[in-house]
């Protein structure tokens, strides 16, 4: 049998169930519960089982390592990206952070908005294969120093 179509009272019944709800909503509104890790922490995962001599500098917040990891994420195509091509990525961001790619003479794709939407192998001073695996990275006229 269907519920019936009566209105609901506040008497508890035993009988058929209501369209009323058995608790009352808090007052205030709550955002989303937080998964337990977050993006943040699977990519860290992936990096570190992939890359272990990274794992201390995955969690400094002010190092290339993590800049790149925090770039990477938010990066609009993130969720379309095989976990090979977020390495890659991540790789690449690493080095522009690590290099001090803000002051690079040309620094077309790497990490600006543009290199967010577009393959990395279309960044400057990529090459890559034609399945877009990186094969070399050429910055010798670009000014690059760092650490």
């Amino acid at each position: 049998a269907f519920p019936s179509t009566e209105m609901p009272t506040d008497k508890p019944s035993t009988e058929m169930p209501t369209n009323k709800p058995s608790f009352h909503p808090s007052e205030t509104p709550t955002g989303p519960t937080p998964s337990p890790t977050g993006e943040l922490d699977s990519l860290r995962a992936v990096l570190v089982e992939r890359s272990p001599i990274s794992s201390d500098n995955l969690i400094l917040e002010d190092s290339a390592q993590y800049l790149a990891m925090e770039w990477l994420v938010g990066n609009t195509l993130y969720d379309s990206y095989t976990h090979d091509r977020k390495i890659q990525r991540w790789a690449l961001a690493t080095i522009y952070y690590s290099l001090y790619g803000n002051d690079w003479a040309l620094s077309d794709g790497w990490t600006n908005h543009e290199g967010n939407l577009e393959h990395e192998c279309t960044w400057h001073g990529v090459s890559c294969t034609g399945s877009g695996t990186v094969v070399s990275i050429d910055l010798k006229t670009n000014s690059v120093y760092g650490h």
